[in-house]
């Protein structure tokens, strides 16, 4: 007897498209996929096995659990690593700076789902900005030692 180990799965983008995949794995669906309205490849959100072969509790791919990991910095561990960033104090011309912390935890995001910058969630700002100043952080060894007091505090990176 065979046993059809294909599954059907509906993936949510992170462009806001929808696509259902055909004959993948009935336990996982890749982290990035296709989008064919976009013509890009694009980050999965969400993926939901929708074959009639899904069973109670196999609905999910493990995408979902890999991205429902990661949790925002608390104020608590934000007070362990603010010191670190140095922010400019006083007015500045122009549009204001995106929040120093909505930063970090776009940096941290994407280094725990392992998505390119580009597939960001909109929650984290523009995804250009985000580089670039997760550059400016690295460029300037506070990147090095933010990740060194969250991993002395056994927090996952």
């Amino acid at each position: 007897m065979h046993i059809d180990r294909s599954a059907t799965w509906r993936v949510e983008l992170t462009c806001q498209h929808v696509e259902t995949l055909v004959g993948h794995s009935p336990r996982y669906v890749e982290p990035t996929v296709q989008c064919t309205e976009c013509a890009v490849i694009r980050g999965v959100v969400k993926a939901v096995r929708i074959d009639d072969q899904a069973k109670d509790g196999d609905d999910c791919s493990d995408i979902e659990g890999l991205q429902s990991d990661y949790q925002r910095l608390t104020d608590e561990q934000w007070s362990w690593i603010k010191h670190i960033v140095h922010t400019e104090d006083g007015p500045r011309r122009g549009r204001p700076r995106t929040d120093i912390r909505t930063i970090v935890d776009a940096a941290l995001y994407k280094t725990r789902t392992g998505i390119p910058w580009r597939e960001l969630p909109a929650e984290f700002g523009s995804w250009q900005t985000a580089v670039r100043r997760h550059n400016q952080l690295i460029a300037s060894s506070q990147w090095d030692e933010i990740t060194r007091t969250l991993a002395k505090r056994d927090l996952p990176q």
